[in-house]
């Protein structure tokens, strides 16, 4: 088995792989490499921990187009339970539980009727 050794260009390869929506573990994977190991070379090169920040932005932004994407055109079964789930994990300070008094922590599915699901439609684009 090789050493994989760190070199700059993996800072762009890994917002790169943010975009197309991977975690850092997937990251690891796609270098032959623990994610222990990523955790090594943020702690010992600045600029690869700072590439984290727009890792973890650009992967929100793929979830969050997956979702309008899924508003707008509709999605299989599941498809938005999935994408709010990775949005939740990816941005769970945007998507997390909602805090103060009255707040109701249940997750509840909703379902449009086709009027709604249009005027949302119309709204999105």
């Amino acid at each position: 088995m090789a050493i994989i050794i760190y070199r700059t260009k993996f800072c762009k390869q890994r917002i790169n792989a943010g975009a197309r929506g991977y975690s850092l573990n997937a990251f690891a994977g796609m270098l032959g490499i623990s994610r222990e190991k990523l955790d090594l070379w943020a702690e010992r090169h600045t600029r690869f921990a700072e590439a984290i920040g727009a890792h973890k932005a650009k992967r929100a932004k793929f979830w969050e187009d997956e979702l309008a994407r899924i508003a707008r055109e509709g999605g299989k079964t599941g498809s938005t339970t999935m994408v709010m789930f990775a949005l939740k994990s990816v941005a769970g300070e945007d998507y997390g539980p909602m805090t103060g008094e009255g707040t109701n922590h249940h997750t509840t599915e909703h379902v449009l009727s086709d009027d709604s699901a249009e005027k949302l439609k119309d709204l999105l684009e």
